[in-house]
């Protein structure tokens, strides 16, 4: 099958005009898809997208995004995107003296120590470190608005706060020596003022760990194709922020307490009361509390209010001011703490710590064994990403293997300002990276998946249509296998566009009737009652590796009847995914391991299902379509991952409709190995019963987006168009 190619279902939908439109000029004026009939938008948008057959996944999901009329707050992001948002900000890049003045204006504005006794109903939003409380009322003109800081939370939050500290890295357990793993510590790099090659200073990189010292896996572009910091720029931005770091590290351990944790709110989710960020804050469990007493606190803070006017900007500028780092060793030299504690800081950075061309043969040993380490190099410590451009940094190999394993992997990551740009120095560079990586792990996972599960693309194609760039073409084979290895991204995306496609099912009651869901809503909670609460280690489903072989076959239809096995209760299951090549992964592991699941619950899986919940609807499609499907069984499994289970407001909607049926319902998290199958009650659910015989089945060519999802399904039949 040609890539980019849709299933023969979509030959019926004619584009007409809209195929020559440029997607651009859809952004800038989305007016010109309003003619097109409200029932087939979705699909169009789809066709639209694949205009032209082969294309990159990016120019897929721009293309998809510019011709949805369905646009949630939060769509689909893409490398396009921001490359088209900031050429047209460029005329804007001049700071705005207003805008400035405005933010001050809002920290000085007069505050309530407290809420007051009639305060009523709530809504919030947080703004940095400042807490904004709306009364709901009727009337707009009678809203009321309470700003308090985080840093001095309200009673009730400080009352509903739980310790939450950042996790220690297993360095301060253990002595790790990992083949290949060079570490340069911090206190060098400020001696010798920029980063040399591994060769020469060998003798000075370690390659061991040690408890008590704090370890940082630096991911940057090389800005070169021999050298990655030529002018020493990098090196400079590097140092001084990670001082400037360590020195808010120390004021929140004066302020808060050495030894008190970071408090989060149980009740809204963000830290309260006296923090840093997350890399300062690690920086006071993994170095601070192992390294100091009150006494060194005390004298350390002392140093650190020294360096304030150099590092109150997190000492970007003062890095821009001092390549070769000449100033920051001068100042150092009168801090006699601090500087006993950046001894304990240590980075690793390709150049500085993995041999360099020419290499001895012992060397290109050394190399290929850090290459093969890279991952596990990564997990030991805190990565932090040294950004100018969002867009130029994701479009490079290395830079997005790297930010996807911190993000899929669950390691702790820090964006440090890597240039002198005026992007990265006001946070739009920060903001268009943290609105790409929300996306990007998962459009590179479909990347994957069309290239493993579907195998319509070698693996030259999908490193060519993920569009990434590197200085050795030699590494992108091996940049693949590594983003191959890679578990499932476990956080999921929700917004209107969400794009679902597969098969719907709605469970039959006792009386003939089926239950469907009137609104998408959380409206299933857990039932904590008796034996509830069972284990069944599926986490292996999450990886390619480990799912999914050469000779699997992905089948095309979501709906399956399987044969009687056993004298049981029957049961069905539904696997909700992030795509379809995530639903036919896991659908066919859980028909290969029904064995585990049927004695668990005592069961006999009789048929599957899947649904596919797509923001990124940028890869293959072997289904295309949405089926509203009858299924009768006496027990029902809804298998996601814990983000899709407790977020995803139509796989809760979809559980509460089965359980309002009155048929058992069991939800089962594929990335948890220990409780992780919970029996599952319906709370406030909106549900309706239809006559079987009402309903209508009738397949949705395209999907449906989120917002239309149950209108589409089982709202009043729409006529059938096309442009």
């Amino acid at each position: 099958m040609p890539l980019g190619s849709l299933p023969p279902a979509f030959d019926a939908i004619a584009l007409g005009p809209l195929a020559s439109i440029a997607p651009e000029a859809l952004v800038v004026d989305p007016t010109q898809l309003s003619d097109i009939p409200v029932g087939v938008r979705t699909v169009t948008a789809v066709k639209y997208s694949r205009v032209g057959g082969s294309r990159a996944y990016d120019e897929i999901g721009f293309r998809l995004t510019a011709a949805n009329l369905v646009r949630g707050d939060v769509p689909l992001q893409t490398l396009n995107a921001v490359r088209l948002e900031r050429s047209r900000d460029r005329r804007a890049e001049d700071s705005d003296p207003i805008a400035a003045i405005l933010e001050e204006e809002q920290k000085l504005r007069h505050r309530l120590f407290d809420l007051p006794d009639d305060s009523g109903r709530l809504r919030y939003r947080v703004e940095g470190r400042l807490l904004q409380l709306e009364k709901v009322t009727e009337r707009r003109s009678d809203t009321e608005t309470w700003t308090f800081p985080l840093t001095a939370p309200l009673a009730m939050l400080r009352q509903n706060a739980a310790p939450s500290d950042v996790s220690r890295l297993f360095t301060q357990q253990y002595r790790i020596e990992i083949p290949g793993a060079f570490w340069l510590p911090l206190s060098t790099l400020v001696a010798r003022g920029r980063l040399h090659r591994y060769q020469d200073w060998r003798a000075d990189v370690p390659p061991d760990t040690r408890p008590g010292h704090f370890y940082v896996f630096v991911s940057h572009r090389w800005l070169s194709p021999t050298e990655p910091d030529p002018d020493g720029t990098q090196a400079a931005f590097l140092a001084w922020q990670m001082i400037a770091y360590l020195c808010d590290a120390v004021r929140v351990a004066r302020y808060r307490g050495l030894n008190e944790p970071r408090l989060r709110s149980l009740t809204l989710g963000f830290t309260v009361g006296i923090s840093g960020s997350d890399l300062a804050e690690a920086l006071v469990v993994n170095v601070l509390r192992t390294s100091l007493d009150e006494t060194s606190l005390a004298d350390a803070w002392a140093e650190a209010r020294r360096l304030q006017s150099l590092t109150d900007n997190n000492g970007v500028s003062a890095a821009a001011n001092d390549v070769g780092l000449a100033r920051l060793r001068s100042v150092l030299a009168e801090c006699p703490t601090l500087w006993r504690l950046v001894d304990r800081i240590h980075v690793w950075y390709d150049y500085a710590c993995m041999p360099q061309p020419p290499r001895t043969p012992d060397d290109e040993t050394t190399f290929r064994n850090g290459l093969q380490s890279l991952v596990a190099i990564q997990l030991l410590g805190h990565t932090v990403v040294l950004l100018d451009e969002a867009e130029e940094y994701l479009s490079r190999g290395w830079c997005t293997l790297e930010a996807i394993v911190a993000d899929t992997e669950a390691v702790s990551m820090e964006l440090l300002i890597g240039s002198a740009r005026k992007t990265a120095r006001d946070g739009t560079a920060e903001h268009y990276f943290r609105a790409l990586l929300q996306d990007r792990p998962h459009i590179v996972w479909r990347a994957v998946l069309d290239t493993e599960v579907f195998r319509v693309q070698t693996e030259a194609d999908c490193v060519a249509r993920l569009a990434l760039s590197v200085t050795d073409p030699r590494d992108l084979p091996f940049i693949y296998g590594q983003l191959r290895n890679l578990a499932a991204p476990s956080k999921i995306h929700v917004d209107d566009s969400e794009l679902f496609t597969g098969a719907y099912p709605v469970a039959q009651a006792v009386d003939g009737s089926v239950v469907v869901p009137v609104k998408n809503e959380r409206g299933a909670e857990r039932d904590d009652s008796g034996d509830s609460v069972r284990s069944l280690d599926w986490t292996a489903a999450l990886r390619l590796a480990t799912s999914w072989s050469p000779g699997d076959t992905a089948r095309p239809e979501p709906h399956r009847s399987l044969p009687s096995r056993a004298n049981r209760k029957t049961c069905h299951v539904v696997v909700v995914a992030g795509c379809e090549g995530e639903a036919v992964l896991w659908s066919n592991w859980t028909i290969a391991h029904r064995d585990a699941l049927e004695a668990l619950l005592d069961i006999d899986v009789r048929s599957s299902s899947w649904l596919a919940a797509d923001i990124a609807p940028v890869g293959h499609f072997i289904c295309g379509t949405l089926q509203p499907i009858v299924v009768r069984a006496d027990v029902w499994v809804i298998a996601a991952t814990q983000m899709r289970l407790t977020h995803c407001s139509v796989t809760a909607a979809l559980t509460a409709a089965v359980a309002s049926a009155g048929v058992p319902v069991w939800s089962l998290a594929l990335d948890a190995a220990k409780g992780n199958v919970r029996a599952m009650t319906a709370s406030k659910s909106s549900t309706r019963r239809i006559r079987t015989v009402d309903l209508r089945l009738v397949p949705r060519i395209g999907g449906a987006c989120r917002s239309e999802l149950l209108d589409q399904l089982f709202g009043e039949p729409e006529p059938v168009a096309s442009v």
